[in-house]
């Protein structure tokens, strides 16, 4: 029986049979007009009730018949059949898909459907074996799309792969032969590219290009390929990404000819990594050997803080430009990179010859101004300090900001690109006690080891921290980097050394040997923080050790040096110190003047943490200034309820894959991870995270602790099960790594959680220490972030203490911003914030006189005797009577 007939007989077979029949590589038919012809009777002949779905990868004429004969005809083109993101949506759903989305997977594939299930299947949850592993595309890409073609179309599609969009110029720049016509014959192929209108342009699907990448590197003519296509981009224009091409074909001229014009641009964008990694594949001879090259290889130097090499490079590149030529020749962010390079060996006198040579303008200036603010032998001043204007030289101009306390500035301006700019706003958070923010900005950095400064910066917070033993790792293990970034870098490492030895080790044969070496170079006095911190902590070891005559003079050199340059930052540790010898020696007024010096030091960084870490190391400066002010609510009594402890935040090895978890534990319990609420049923589950969340047990908690606080301190079987069942929950809610959890601890394995109440505790700390117009608005935003009750429906004990000691510190909270408006002159505020204060705290005394004092000052003395009254009444519920510094405010506002 002729085909024909059999495919009508086949298709009347299905008479009321309902469905649809899918014939699939249609394209085939193109050069079979009899099996076309088969094909077309079978549609014919098939009944109404049956669909017809015919696919092909190209276009061409396929006849079957009028529209009437086949029952009516659709055509669909690739347009049509990608994929949107919300179709992609459901076809993950169907494949149970729990990572990457589907946003992600159109953009990667471009809509195509086979891109999309690949690009599914590439990803870690798509298990191995179940008809996605890494070489199904490749397969699927050999199989059904390249065995279709000829050679010569095989080889135009690989050949071309380096390109984003191909021309008949770029494939006959690489090598294809009779590239035009060629180009032309991919017009109406259904494959997975584009082609223009006019048929001038063809560009692949990005997965199809990938898999045509492969093809090229595996072939014996990739080299080639990519050596043409280098030259081709430089050609154009495209320098940085022909270095890509000339490195992909090993050809180290093309290569070096390529860095040669792409060095300009990158540095202009900033790409100083990008950059130390061309120059690293070119030999030393070839850089030594171009202005262009030895100029990008100096400012990599100085990215990576190598000074010293770069004083070095500078000396080679100067040669190159003729430095001898006349004054106005070189760049200015040339001439300031070389002078701060001379300016760190100790070669004053060449850094500002430099700068002699370079034209004049506001970055010339700027430079002179950064430079002289450091150099021991000039007059520049800090009121004189240039304006920023945008360029690098900024970085040093913040740094300065940071050494003359400008705290405040650092931490509130925008911050600056320049790596200089980023690590003086770290030391400022630090500096300013905001601990937590100096951590995370440090952890963005790659490679934080790198760079002296950093490392400094790093050492100091680990100390106020609480961290010593790894500050002290630290210091020990960046020694070396500091010794060959530069002669200064190495005196800035002794000066901390010799700081931590006396502050937190109490090591002064090890501090006066790192003093020595300082002592010992004669280019270490060429800078101002060196002259400003050697007798610093000269006088400290002198202090230490008794001999305080000797300190007084070494900490007020220090501290006239300091108070002359308007030199802010080391000002309070000074100023206690001195303060401290003072009072050995019986000089009053040496003390009253260094305690004033200290408050006003603490003005202008507007933050009282580094006074307050100078008054821990001597507490009785504290309490003899206290002891010698008249009003019970002096500066100094507000200093002393900041003199706590410092409290040690232990460093926690965290896996940080996992979400972002936060609980919410202040009145209405809620737990998010990513900023969504999720719902844990058990009340222990909830319990237990929160018990989690604690900074005290980030570390991990053993479980015989976690029985006792949440069960009650029950081990029985029904206890160990309510425990698994609260530890299951979690982990099936949040996520099966989120824990771990041994025989003997529980520990939260993901990034801490976040949390309102040690938001709350950070935050307190954080605003107490703020001074200036800063001052309110941070404790107000800090009693904001903890308002309400923690736990409200737990009983357990350790919930019962931190309920407390929240309310405790919300009470505390609203008293200093109560203070603070009246500090400021905001009566009204203030006696609305004291008000509510005496309505939880009758008991608290200086609450009392604070609402006096305001009174006072609105001028109603009859309200000044009422609110003495109520106080006295409240107290005597306690059998006490009201302090003698109360009945003194009292008969002074009388007056």
């Amino acid at each position: 029986m002729p085909h024909i007939e059999t495919a009508a007989l086949l298709a009347e077979s299905l008479h009321d049979r309902a469905g649809t029949i899918v014939l699939d590589e249609v394209e085939h038919l193109e050069h079979a007009p009899e099996a076309a012809l088969t094909l077309s009777r079978f549609l014919r002949s098939l009944p109404d009730e049956v669909r017809v779905v015919l696919i092909s990868r190209r276009d061409f004429p396929l006849r079957l018949g009028g529209r009437l004969d086949v029952g009516g005809v659709g055509r669909l083109e690739e347009r049509e059949l990608a994929f949107d993101v919300a179709e992609a949506a459901e076809l993950y759903g169907v494949l149970d898909h729990g990572s990457g989305t589907p946003a992600e997977a159109v953009a990667a594939a471009g809509g195509w459907i086979s891109g999309i299930l690949f690009q599914a299947w590439r990803l870690p949850e798509h298990a191995y074996g179940s008809g996605g592993e890494s070489g199904a595309l490749n397969s699927y890409l050999a199989a059904e799309i390249m065995s279709d073609l000829s050679p010569a179309l095989q080889w135009f599609l690989v050949a071309t792969s380096v390109f984003d969009t191909v021309t008949a110029d770029d494939a006959a720049a690489v090598g294809v032969p009779e590239a035009t016509s060629t180009l032309a014959t991919f017009r109406g192929r259904f494959l997975p590219l584009w082609t223009s209108e006019d048929g001038s342009e063809l560009r692949c699907h990005p997965m199809f290009r990938q898999y045509l990448r492969r093809q090229l590197d595996e072939s014996g003519a990739a080299a080639g390929v990519h050596r043409r296509h280098a030259l081709r981009l430089l050609r154009s224009g495209r320098a940085a990404d022909a270095v890509r091409a000339a490195q992909d074909a090993g050809d180290d001229d093309v290569f070096r000819e390529a860095v040669v014009r792409a060095v300009p641009e990158a540095l202009a964008r900033g790409d100083v990594r990008v950059v130390a990694g061309w120059l690293g594949r070119i030999s030393s001879a070839a850089i030594a050997a171009t202005t262009t090259l030895t100029r990008a290889q100096l400012v990599v130097a100085v990215d990576d803080e190598s000074w010293s090499d770069g004083a070095r490079i500078a000396d080679r590149l100067l040669v190159l430009l003729h430095s001898s030529a006349p004054r106005g020749e070189l760049e200015p962010g040339l001439a300031g990179t070389i002078a701060a390079c001379y300016s760190h060996e100790g070669r004053q006198q060449d850094a500002m010859t430099v700068l002699d040579r370079s034209r004049p303008g506001t970055i010339t200036a700027a430079w002179r101004s950064g430079l002289g603010l450091d150099a021991a032998g000039t007059l520049d001043h800090y009121r004189d300090r240039s304006p920023d204007c945008g360029e690098v030289v900024d970085g040093m101009l913040h740094r300065f900001d940071l050494m003359h306390g400008r705290l405040g500035e650092l931490v509130n301006r925008r911050p600056a690109p320049w790596n200089a700019s980023r690590s003086s706003r770290v030391a400022a958070l630090r500096a300013s006690g905001r601990l937590h923010d100096a951590e995370e900005l440090i952890s963005e950095w790659t490679d934080p080891g790198k760079s002296p400064a950093l490392s400094r910066m790093r050492v100091e917070l680990l100390l106020d921290l609480g961290r010593v033993d790894e500050a002290v790792a630290l210091l020990s293990a960046t020694t070396d980097r500091a010794r060959s970034a530069s002669r200064y870098c190495e005196h800035l490492h002794l000066l901390l050394e010799a700081a931590v030895s006396l502050r937190h080790l109490d090591d002064i044969p090890r501090a006066r040997r790192a003093l020595g070496l300082v002592e010992s170079d004669p280019t270490a006095r060429q800078h101002r923080r060196v002259m400003e911190q050697l007798p610093l902590w000269l006088g400290l070891a002198d202090l230490k050790e008794g001999r305080h005559e000797s300190a007084q003079a070494h900490l007020a050199t220090a501290l006239d040096y300091m108070l002359a340059w308007d030199r802010q930052l080391h000002v309070p540790s000074a100023a206690v110190y001195l303060a401290e010898a003072a009072w050995h020696t019986g000089d009053e007024e040496v003390m009253a003047a260094a305690a004033a010096a200290a408050l006003r030091a603490a003005e202008i960084q507007g933050s009282d943490h580094l006074l307050l870490q100078a008054l821990r190391e001597f507490p009785l400066v504290l309490s003899r200034l206290v002891d010698a002010s008249p009003e019970a609510d002096s500066p100094w009594h507000r200093l002393g309820h900041g003199l706590r402890p410092t409290e040690t935040v232990p460093a926690v090895d965290h896996d940080g894959s996992g979400p972002t978890v936060r609980v919410h534990e202040m009145d209405d319990v809620v737990v998010e991870v990513d900023g969504r609420p999720v719902s844990l049923r058990l009340r222990r589950s909830v319990e237990l995270l929160c018990f989690l969340a604690l900074a005290a047990h980030r570390a991990g908690v053993a479980r015989s602790t976690v029985l006792r606080e949440l069960f009650d301190d029950r081990t029985d079987d029904s206890a160990q099960a309510y425990l698994r069942r609260a530890l299951g929950e979690i982990r099936s809610t949040i996520g099966d790594t989120c824990l771990e959890v041994t025989a003997s601890t529980v520990r939260w394995r993901w990034a801490p959680i976040r949390s309102d109440w040690e938001d709350l505790r950070r935050r307190s700390r954080e605003a107490s220490l703020v001074r200036g117009p800063s001052r309110y608005p941070a404790l107000s935003d800090a009693l904001a972030t903890g308002s309400g009750v923690y736990l409200p429906d737990s009983a357990a004990g350790w919930a019962t203490e931190v309920r407390r000691e929240a309310a405790d510190l919300q009470e505390e909270l609203l008293h200093r911003v109560a203070e603070t408006a009246y500090e400021t002159g905001d009566l009204i505020n203030a006696e609305r914030q004291v008000r509510t204060l005496l309505d939880t705290s009758p008991y608290r005394e200086s609450a009392w006189r604070l609402a006096m004092r305001i009174a006072g000052d609105l001028g109603d003395d009859d309200r000044v005797i009422e609110i003495f009254r109520s106080c006295r009444h409240r107290l005597a519920e306690l059998s006490v009577e009201p302090a003698r510094s109360t009945t003194q405010l009292l008969e002074r506002l009388r007056r």
